[in-house]
């Protein structure tokens, strides 16, 4: 590549030079040819061209390859990637300031001044190969920062002489890198602003030193993982449940996080509790046993019982609150349990079943139930859509069911 350019400049410098020779008829020109941009009556170091501009701007950066193969660490082992860092020039305001430049072309947070430390370890961590095939190596690895700054997992350079902030880092942080004009904003995951770095010669750049940072902790690169936002972001579940989304990949995307329930979640707490009861009546509408029964189904139970069952069916007496409970393998049983029921209290009590009052489940609205109230003469009243406060007297019964076998 460098022999190529080589030889497409000694041909440029040839052909400049015959343009000159047969302008000059036979005789010596004093006339001044720029060999950047081929015009005459300046040099190429004076030359406005912007094609000229643009690579003399071009000198003041250089690349630098990011090569760990050399490296006898095993945290780097598994890392192929190069990443290329852009190394923009800076004048002596800069030095004396130490600002840090964000990078979107390097990998990790990278310094050559020791002197930033906070923590520093030695660190072999392969090279960075420079566009003038110098090499500097990783000498060490720590944390930059004061105590209202810390930036953790930085690298120490030997021979670089700028700081650089990694965008990839930022972002994997969680955090959103919003670039303008004349400014880069950073912000965190509650969109509140971090810090702002602004451009300078085309770079965005930011003293730290000179800044009231508060809880900026964020900038490290490598955090824990926020556990109770992925319990939000996954519709409140509960932490067992994302363990094991967790544990066996069954979602793209789910951080290696240690999901503990080590605080309640308000909102979650607040989504269990029930709503208060409607005031008791002072005067009762029925007069007598069986006159009004409630009815009502849940399940299935999470665990099913010896004899596989996993419904309960369960009724309770307005008058008297006497309550039957009934378990079943299905719905589909409700009907015929329903059916015996009747006979055995009416026969049982010596009164007639009046009311019967559920919800609007299909086990409760059917052809077959509503043919045998017709023949008995049962009036079936059904709670209103998603209103069982109608029906509350049965859904409390259900509750308290509920808590006395461990369903919930």
């Amino acid at each position: 590549m460098l022999s190529r350019k080589l030889n497409r400049a000694m041909y440029k410098r040839d052909k400049y030079k015959k343009k000159f020779r047969s302008g000059s008829k036979g005789g010596k020109s004093n006339e001044t040819i720029c060999f950047g941009c081929g015009k005459p009556g300046h040099i190429k170091a004076d030359c406005k061209s912007k094609k000229v501009f643009d690579k003399k701007k071009g000198k003041k950066s250089f690349k630098a390859t990011w090569d760990d193969s050399s490296s006898s660490s095993s945290e780097f082992e598994s890392e192929s990637e190069k990443a290329i860092l852009c190394l923009m020039a800076q004048g002596e305001d800069a030095r004396k300031s130490t600002p840090w430049y964000l990078d979107s072309g390097c990998s990790r947070h990278m310094t050559g001044d020791a002197h930033q430390f906070i923590e520093l370890k030695r660190h072999d961590g392969g090279k960075v190969t420079f566009g003038d095939n110098n090499k500097g190596r990783v000498i060490g690895l720590g944390t930059v920062g004061n105590n209202s700054l810390s930036i953790s997992n930085v690298y120490l350079v030997d021979g670089l002489k700028h700081n650089l902030l990694s965008i990839s880092q930022l972002c994997d942080k969680g955090f959103h890198v919003m670039f303008e004009s004349s400014k880069c904003i950073v912000r965190n995951e509650k969109h509140e602003t971090l810090f702002i770095a602004y451009r300078d010669k085309n770079v965005y750049a930011i003293n730290f030193d000179e800044m009231n940072m508060q809880n900026v902790s964020c900038l490290s690169a490598q955090s824990e993982c926020d556990a109770w936002l992925w319990h939000r972001r996954l519709g409140h579940s509960s932490m067992e449940n994302l363990s094991k989304l967790t544990k066996h990949d069954l979602v793209k995307g789910l951080p290696k996080c240690t999901f503990k329930k080590e605080k309640e979640c308000e909102p979650c707490i607040l989504g269990k509790q029930v709503k208060s009861s409607f005031k008791t009546k002072v005067t009762s509408d029925v007069t007598r046993a069986l006159e009004l029964i409630h009815m009502d189904l849940f399940g299935p139970t999470q665990t099913q019982s010896l004899g596989g069952k996993s419904y309960c069916f369960v009724i309770v007496d307005d008058f008297t609150r006497y309550t039957w409970v009934y378990f079943l393998s299905h719905k589909h049983e409700v009907f015929d349990v329903f059916v015996k029921f009747c006979a055995l209290v009416e026969n049982e009590k010596g009164y007639k079943i009046t009311i019967i009052r559920s919800d609007r489940g299909g086990e409760f609205v059917n052809r077959n139930l509503e043919d045998f109230c017709a023949k008995q003469g049962y009036t079936h009243q059904l709670s209103s859509p998603r209103t069982p406060q109608q029906n509350g007297v049965v859904e409390r019964k259900t509750g308290h069911s509920k808590r006395c076998v461990g369903l919930c």
